[in-house]
């Protein structure tokens, strides 16, 4: 019952951090945009191609990224895949590096 009790709690502690970075990439995207970012636009699923567009990236890096789990995405059905905006902003800034001065 313990390990039970601990996968629940470590599951648990995911989702929160999940939620937080969420969050953080919300008002960082609001604040950057001067409120004017439109919630449901960030929220809306993107396919492969958009998502690459977006990203800067080919359509097959995503593809290949998303095979390796490299890339967050929403599993929409057991071939299907969305990329939600929101989490390549989220990607993207957690892989910024900082600027030289």
């Amino acid at each position: 019952m313990l390990i039970k009790s601990d996968t629940m709690n470590h599951r648990k502690q995911q989702g929160s951090d999940s939620r937080a970075a969420e969050l953080g990439t919300l008002r960082s995207v609001l604040t950057a945009t001067g409120g004017q970012a439109k919630i449901e636009e960030l929220y809306r699923l993107l396919n492969a191609e958009e998502a690459a567009h977006f990203l800067g990236l080919s359509e097959s890096q995503v593809r290949h990224m998303t095979c390796r789990s490299e890339l967050p995405c929403v599993q929409l059905s057991p071939n299907r895949v969305g990329y939600q905006l929101i989490d390549l902003i989220d990607w993207l800034r957690a892989r910024k590096r900082p600027t030289a001065a």
